[in-house]
């Protein structure tokens, strides 16, 4: 990290514990322990004063006054907030950190038409264009008072609103006060690990133990203090990680505008008449990352699945055990037919995919998450189709 941020953090009374900020793997800023750490080690202490939150911008009057009697959500609010201090340049208090921030994001609000078209699936698609839809309102709500406050023209301009709005989205930690959360300083160079991967109704997945219990956060309210500690031990030299929950890649790109080529909590809708099932909410029918149906899915498979003789232990599929070899046999061989028509539904292959992927260059950083996540999406179809196998 750079000098003049440290001697910020330092003067204004951050601590931290056994870490250091470095550039990880393609240049990207991660912290990293300095010496062995335990479970439940608090690693970043950063006064309440240097969270940039709702509650800053009210220490600021012309922005108080400007935000006053506005119908905006607390995320706009902090949005422009934060547009109005990096207006200020080396007369804002927090510019030292605003100089670290990411100059680009690649969340799914900032896709373009193209972009979205790559991403082939429907509930992918659809998300997206949410997504944009939803920004473009904010940012038709907000750029009145973002003008009011007569800002520089190139922090007034859409894309000055989308990079604050996905900062906002990818940067903040939870505030027990403040839906929108605090933009936290040092802190919020931790980057993401999943936690473990959830138990699938069939099947098995790799034994992790508590290995993916990486960090949390906290507000201290009586200290004013936000807090990050440790979830497990690292060693000296391990990069060290917070957990923000349990995301999909879709959900992933949609908040914080990256996926992971293995997560545990990845998976892919299946539309109920695909397997000709009545009384199944779409929500939860979808293939778990190992490919197995989720629980619901496989309920429902198994009890229409059953014959007139097994009609007695249809108690079984709610209790999420099988009903017998047979039964469990026939509900998936509708499964693997599923997800094969499905995949092969979704306009390419992954050979084809993985080939376009290859023809792209550096320039092109958005298009190549949407054909990733759809090779992802189609590793896990092909899963379905030979589970049980």
């Amino acid at each position: 990290m750079q000098e003049g941020f440290i001697s910020w953090c330092k003067e204004n009374g951050v601590v931290w514990n056994g870490i250091e900020g470095k550039l990880i793997g393609d240049g990207e800023r991660g912290i990293v322990a300095t010496t062995d750490l335990a479970a439940d080690t608090v690693i970043l202490k950063v006064p309440g004063r240097l969270l940039l939150t709702n509650r800053s911008a009210e220490r600021d009057s012309r922005l108080k006054a400007t935000l006053e009697g506005k119908d905006l959500d607390r995320d706009g609010r902090l949005a422009i907030h934060l547009l109005h201090e990096l207006s200020k340049g080396v007369e804002s208090f927090w510019n030292e950190y605003l100089n670290l921030l990411p100059r680009e994001y690649h969340t799914l609000m900032h896709f373009s038409d193209g972009e979205i078209d790559a991403l082939q699936f429907s509930h992918g698609r659809e998300l997206a264009l949410e997504a944009v839809e939803i920004n473009r309102k904010k940012w038709l709500k907000c750029r009145h008072v973002v003008k009011e406050l007569d800002l520089h023209p190139k922090y007034r301009s859409r894309m000055a609103w989308l990079w604050a709005a996905s900062t906002i989205a990818s940067r903040t930690m939870f505030l027990p006060f403040d839906e929108a959360g605090a933009l936290t300083p040092f802190g919020d160079f931790l980057n993401y690990e999943p936690p473990p991967a959830p138990l699938p109704p069939i099947g098995t997945i790799p034994s992790s133990g508590d290995s993916n219990l990486s960090g949390s956060g906290q507000y201290i309210a009586d200290r004013d203090e936000y807090h990050l500690a440790t979830l497990r031990s690292y060693n000296a030299g391990d990069q060290v990680f917070m957990c923000y929950g349990c995301y999909t890649n879709l959900q992933l790109l949609e908040h914080y505008g990256f996926l992971l080529e293995e997560n545990p909590h990845d998976a892919v809708p299946i539309q109920p008449e695909k397997l000709g099932l009545d009384g199944l909410h779409p929500i939860d029918c979808f293939a778990m990352h190992n490919g197995s149906p989720s629980w619901e899915a496989l309920k429902h498979l198994r009890l229409a699945s059953c014959t007139g003789k097994e009609k007695g232990l249809r108690y079984l599929a709610s209790a999420g055990e099988p009903i017998s070899d047979s039964c469990e046999s026939r509900g998936l061989v509708k499964w693997r037919a599923a997800c094969r028509i499905v995949l092969e539904g979704s306009g390419s292959s992954v050979e084809e995919d993985m080939e376009a992927l290859g023809c792209l260059g550096n320039d092109h950083t958005r298009l190549c998450l949407a054909i990733r996540w759809r090779i992802l999406q189609k590793m896990i179809l092909r899963r379905g189709m030979n589970f049980g196998l």
